[in-house]
């Protein structure tokens, strides 16, 4: 039933359903999950204990999870010990259920997944880039060439400072017109103040406004 009201809410997100709590973190080990729903009762042991488990990996630390319980005297225990994120008491309706989900999904997850994302419009084209494909973004001749790792992108419509201010901290501006994206950084060179970038076969320039910013990388 939980499967089936994800699936209404947004049927691109990748579910994963499991009896077991052991089986439950051993999928949350392997995959990134964006969000919980554990019952109390699991076959091997309880939601709550594997809900403990869960807040002692770094990136899920913050992780909603939604608890499913007939015992309402777990609800206060769970919000004391787990910070959960809401408490559905069973029996329960698909309604219950579902407004809770659409407020994790719609204004949690789907909105995550709009900033991992940057949106360029060019005239009568709409481009929708992955940020974690970007190598680098130069500005040249009053338009912007956006470099990824399958393609590359004019765009005339943003100034690379506006482009800029949409990127996350793996972004850096080596020079006036250029933008790089820290995680393929393959070698510095201070001498010729020069990066080189993976799938990129010749050099970024590092402008000497910029010099210092690279100096600890």
């Amino acid at each position: 039933a939980i499967v089936k009201i994800v699936k209404s809410i947004n049927e691109d997100l990748n579910v994963y359903e499991t009896g077991s709590a052991g089986e439950s973190l051993l999928i949350a080990k392997e995959n990134k999950i964006d969000v919980f729903v554990l019952d109390m009762q699991l076959e091997d042991y309880s939601g709550l204990k594997l809900a403990e488990e869960l807040r002692e990996i770094d990136i899920y630390r913050l992780t909603p999870i939604i608890f499913i319980s007939g015992a309402i005297s777990k609800e206060f225990e769970a919000y004391k010990r787990i910070h959960c994120y809401a408490f559905i008491e069973k029996p329960f309706t698909v309604k219950e259920v579902r407004e809770v989900l659409e407020n994790v999904i719609i204004y949690g997850i789907e909105k995550e997944q709009e900033q991992l994302k940057l949106t360029l419009k060019n005239n009568d084209r709409t481009y929708i880039i992955k940020k974690e494909e970007i190598i680098y973004i130069e500005r040249k001749i009053r338009k912007l060439y956006i470099k990824t790792k399958n393609q590359e992108i004019i765009h005339s419509s943003s100034s690379l400072a506006q482009i800029f201010e949409q990127l996350s901290d793996d972004f850096a501006q080596c020079h006036q017109g250029f933008i790089i994206n820290k995680k393929f950084i393959r070698e510095i060179n201070y001498s010729k103040n020069t990066i080189y970038l993976d799938n990129i076969n010749y050099a970024i320039p590092i402008g000497r406004k910029y010099r210092k910013d690279f100096i600890t990388l």
